[in-house]
């Protein structure tokens, strides 16, 4: 090819000389796949630039280190002319958005924002408005509901979705979401006055109480948020969200004992839960760190540590605290450290620990029933007998 590629670049400038662009890119396309030069690399990139695809000659240029100065100028035309584009686009679409909210029956804008990609996006939301307009409600949520997470997170999207769920007479859901749209802008006081709505109109509907509560416990107003998660547990006692509520309080007011009993209970109903058995390892830790600091010789101390660990997947802590644990056990007089450390995992034989093993010991004492009038208004101890008695019923 080497002999031909004078012969060839001569003919190449010359269909560009003569606007025959076509066979340019052809020729262009066959010299740079034989010769891999920077002449051959600048006289491809420029036959894409002046056939209008500047965004080719771009990505050409730019996959390849250019070091000529020809190549590094073309380059830079490239970006300039895209960026031009990228701002055209967007006030062109601004444009034809507008003129479509004008007169909905113009077509050429229709076909304009296709061709620049934001029709799907759009198309999809003009179904769910479409169906909300027609009153089909279920399906404009079941539209507005599969939309992109950064756009369903849009007040539009939650509004209308609002609206829907109203004109379904679903009218707690719609405060609901209403208020899931204020608290989403950290807009905390309001998104609470949409919540009690939501309460006033359906004072059994367990998933707003809850949703009370975690705006509370947000605006630190913990007491009230605790009430909410009582009276969420009292319409729906397998409401794990209001469980793992009651244990996030408990843990802020640093009562590790309750907070880790409410955990449980909450993953008891929800094992699958990542969040809570997060949760529930860093109790765990903090317990065994303090005991560390009162016998920091003892080795099974070290082997739980590393069995915390391990559950958690850091197994590289996991190991560490095996090695402690070894380290003060040299002898092995605890068989189960050693096999834990021969098999670098922890034993999955292990005997699960039974609910009623549990129930026994976070609530040693008598499980007592608690009157539905007075459950907005329970105490520390209450909360344990509750736990005792949803327990009983599981």
């Amino acid at each position: 090819m080497t002999v031909l590629q004078e012969p060839v670049q001569a003919a190449i400038w010359q269909a560009l000389n003569h606007y025959a662009y076509r066979d340019a890119v052809f020729l262009a396309e066959r010299l740079y796949a034989e010769v891999h030069s920077e002449d051959a690399l600048f006289l491809l990139a420029t036959c894409y630039y002046r056939s209008g695809k500047p965004y080719k000659a771009y990505r050409l240029l730019k996959g390849h280190s250019c070091t000529t100065p020809q190549c590094k100028y073309l380059l830079a035309k490239c970006c300039i002319d895209l960026g031009n584009k990228t701002d055209r686009l967007a006030k062109g679409s601004e444009c034809y958005q507008k003129s479509l909210s004008l007169n909905p029956f113009l077509w050429s804008p229709f076909e304009s924002l296709c061709e620049i990609g934001l029709m799907s996006l759009l198309r999809d939301m003009g179904k769910g408005y479409l169906a909300l307009c027609s009153y089909n409600c279920k399906e404009a949520i079941h539209i507005l509901s599969h939309l992109p997470s950064h756009h369903y997170n849009t007040g539009w999207v939650l509004c209308h979705i609002g609206r829907a769920y109203f004109e379904l007479a679903e009218y707690m859901q719609a405060w609901c979401a209403a208020g899931n749209c204020f608290s989403l802008q950290r807009e905390h006081d309001i998104a609470i006055k949409f919540f009690q709505r939501a309460i006033q109109v359906d004072p059994n509907y367990a998933y707003a109480y809850t949703l009370l509560g975690h705006e509370f416990v947000l605006t630190e107003e913990l007491e009230r948020a605790l009430s909410c998660f009582r009276n969420a547990i009292r319409m729906n006692p397998r409401h794990y969200n209001a469980w793992y509520g009651l244990g996030m309080i408990y843990y802020k007011q640093e009562k590790f004992s309750l907070a880790e009993m409410h955990f449980q209970k909450a993953l008891h109903i929800n094992p699958q839960s990542s969040v809570l058995l997060c949760h529930i390892g860093v109790y765990a830790l903090q317990e065994l760190e303090e005991l560390k600091q009162i016998v920091p010789k003892e080795s099974l101390v070290y082997f739980l540590i590393g069995k915390v660990y391990k559950k958690l997947g850091q197994t590289h802590l996991a190991l560490m605290n095996f090695s402690w644990a070894m380290d003060l056990d040299p002898k092995g007089a605890n068989n189960q450290i050693k096999e834990a450390i021969d098999k670098r995992y922890l034993p999955d034989d292990e005997e699960p620990v039974t609910q009623e093993e549990q129930i026994s010991e976070c609530c040693p004492y008598e499980s007592v029933g608690t009157d539905e009038s007075q459950a907005s208004s329970m105490t520390d101890a209450d909360d344990t007998q509750l736990h005792a008695v949803e327990s009983d019923e599981f």
